[in-house]
């Protein structure tokens, strides 16, 4: 169901209305009656009331004695995290908690309420019912994660009593009811997500100030790097294009190799995954080579068919290699050619006669003619050839008359004198046509007369548009035309010009600036470090008012923008371990451990810090006892010793070993 809008009226105690319902997760609001805590801790198993009955029915502690004044509650019995040797001491007030002991699911304990339940985000020996909500203080289970060890720590514990049982990447926040909270070190940092940083809590090494301890930094987001420029920018693995066409394989048979690549669209930046292979190869044409077949050498010819007349002859071949993997085929393995080609005696032997051809006449008697051929001509005395053609008369009927007629006569008069008349002429018939000869012609013939044109005058067109300038400025010429329309015939008047020109654009033009060549650069005005250097160019032609102005005529740009070369100093012959290396030595960091009068005082790098003899380094190298433990990377609360009189290590930080030195020096004087 969604979140309620109110505080619902059964619920009490640390829910004030500010914790209600803002997103974050509050394990003493996560029940029923505070209606889970507005949906605050979604995902996490809700318990029902009966169980929930534990914690609320454990007694407070007693408060202190009215008098003196007034002091905060005590906290509860507090076990450290095992019974070990070494680990913190049990305070005494736990020495007289009742032993419990693990419970059967559904049995009451000694207090008569069910065990609750264990939640699921729980971890390590606080997994173990015989140390959640025994009504015992576990340090260990007093976190979000276990649900503050189940309200065994009630009302709660400040950060002085609590802050040496978090973890080595949590910092102990005191909240709002003065009681202290185990949170992430990257509680206190805030990154900027806009520019794709995350916090992350990480381990300080062996070897280094506050080793094993954890400090939260920002760092780029997942898939992100930091450049040079300190800013985060995305992590981007090689891309690569398709491969291309593989190429000709090495061989034709037997085994060859042939070869395809492909080509880099975009290079890997940030550490992404490199670009895979460019190229790769491939087997090819592993079929064996073709072996072509083989023959042997030619029999000797057959006899041939025919004694004359010609006849056939054959011989033939046998195959020694079989061809073998698409080798070249075998050739014929026969073959045949003529023989006795010389004819036999034959008579002439001649075709069927064609038909008859077309008569030379069409009427009055005519002639046609047939024809044969020669199918076999007679050889060797054989019968001769026959006549080979044969002619008959034909269409002997009379023939048709054509009528025929006599000449034209002459012209009428024609009927118009000009633009076009007509005139006609006559002829007689002079033998009438008979026997379905050709009939007559047509005996009048009508032509045109007088077609040329009578007199008319030009007419032409309106003048069209000016056309464009020749020139834009100094003086041009345009033009326009005009068409004929009709042009004059016989003698009416001409047409007049048909183009005329004027002239435009005479105005002078305008004179634009022509400056000359660079000329060279002078001398670099450093010879290192970053200098600069000049060339000029001068003017060739002077702009006018409207013509385009003259451009710069000094031009500068950077030289010997190298940087200086600047002495190393020298390491003292007396300096050893770590500081005999260069990296460490005068490079503008204090490093404490070369701040040796052996070492040269670091060559300077640690400023005004107070030079003492290798006694007082020998006392300072001993904390004292009580001595305050520095607060923790990433924490801005002030934290102290998990203890009363267990002394904290001396420190490690190069900045807290300055201040300690500083204090030696000034207390004795040097």
């Amino acid at each position: 169901s969604g979140s309620p809008s109110s505080i619902p009226s059964g619920c009490n105690g640390d829910c004030p209305s500010h914790w209600f319902n803002d997103t974050v997760c509050d394990m003493e609001c996560f029940s029923e009656e505070c209606g889970w805590d507005g949906d605050d801790c979604a995902g996490r198993p809700r318990i029902n009331a009966n169980q929930q009955s534990k914690s609320s029915t454990v007694p407070p502690p007693a408060p202190a004695a009215p008098t003196p004044p007034a002091a905060p509650l005590s906290p509860p019995p507090v076990r450290a995290k095992d019974d070990e040797t070494g680990g913190p001491p049990v305070p005494a007030s736990s020495a007289s908690q009742p032993d419990h002991t693990r419970q059967p699911d559904g049995q009451q304990t000694e207090n008569g309420t069910n065990r609750l339940d264990i939640p699921e985000t729980c971890f390590g020996d606080c997994r173990d019912l015989e140390w959640v909500n025994d009504s015992v203080c576990d340090l260990t289970c007093y976190n979000y994660a276990c649900g503050f060890d189940g309200g065994d720590c009630e009302p709660g514990l400040n950060c002085t009593e609590l802050a040496s049982y978090c973890e080595w990447n949590e910092t102990c926040q005191s909240q709002d009811d003065g009681f202290g909270r185990c949170e992430s070190l990257c509680s206190t940092i805030e990154c900027s997500e806009e520019e794709n940083e995350v916090c992350e809590v990480q381990r300080v090494p062996e070897g280094e100030p506050g080793a094993g301890s954890g400090v939260g930094k920002c760092v780029c987001a997942e898939n992100y790097v930091r450049g040079d420029n300190d800013e985060c920018f995305q992590v981007r693995d090689c891309a690569v294009g398709e491969w291309k066409d593989w190429g000709e394989c090495s061989k034709s048979c037997e085994g060859g190799v042939k070869k395809r690549t492909r080509e880099v669209t975009a290079e890997p930046q940030g550490g992404g995954e490199e670009c895979p292979a460019l190229e790769e190869t491939a087997p090819c044409n592993e079929q064996p080579c073709p072996v072509a077949c083989v023959v042997g050498d030619w029999s000797i010819w057959s006899p041939c068919s025919k004694d004359c007349g010609g006849g056939k002859r054959r011989r033939g071949r046998e195959i020694t290699t079989e061809p073998q993997h698409d080798g070249e085929e075998c050739p014929p393995l026969s073959e045949e050619e003529d023989c006795n080609t010389e004819p036999c005696k034959t008579d002439c032997t001649v075709s069927d006669w064609s038909g008859w051809d077309k008569c030379s006449e069409e009427c009055g008697g005519g002639t046609q003619s047939r024809t044969r051929t020669v199918v076999e001509p007679d050889q060797s005395g054989g019968a001769p050839c026959p006549e080979l053609s044969e002619e008959r008369a034909c269409n002997e009927d009379p023939c048709a008359v054509d009528c025929e007629v006599g000449g034209w006569g002459n012209f009428s008069e024609c009927s118009k004198s000009c633009g076009g008349g007509t005139r006609t002429r006559n002829r007689t018939v002079e033998v009438e046509p008979s026997d379905g000869g050709e009939q007559c012609p047509d005996l009048e013939e009508t032509e045109e007369c007088n077609t040329q044109p009578c007199r008319t005058d030009c007419t032409v067109s309106d003048w069209s548009g000016w056309d464009k300038c020749s020139e834009q400025c100094g003086g041009g010429t345009q033009s326009r035309t005009r068409t004929v329309v009709e042009p004059d015939q016989s003698g009416g008047a001409p047409c007049p010009e048909l183009s005329e020109e004027r002239a435009c654009n005479e105005d002078p033009c305008a004179v634009d600036c022509k400056v000359g060549g660079w000329g060279n650069f002078s001398e670099c005005s450093k010879s290192c470090g970053g200098g600069s250097r000049t060339r000029n160019r001068t003017v060739e032609v002077e702009p006018s008012d409207d013509g385009e102005q003259c451009p710069d005529l000094e031009e500068t740009e950077e030289c010997n923008t190298q940087p200086c070369a600047s002495a190393s100093p020298s390491i003292p012959s007396t300096c050893s371990g770590m500081c005999r290396s260069q990296y460490w030595y005068a490079d503008g960091m204090c490093d404490p451990e070369c701040f040796t009068e052996e070492c040269g005082w670091d060559g300077g790098d640690c400023g005004d810090m107070p030079r003492i003899n290798a006694d007082q380094q020998q006392q300072q190298q001993q904390p004292a006892v009580g001595t305050p433990r520095p607060i923790s990377a990433g924490s801005d609360q002030q934290q102290q010793g998990p203890a009363a009189g267990i002394p904290d290590p001396a420190p490690e930080d190069p900045y807290a070993a300055y201040s300690a030195t500083r204090a030696a020096a000034e207390a004795t004087g040097t």
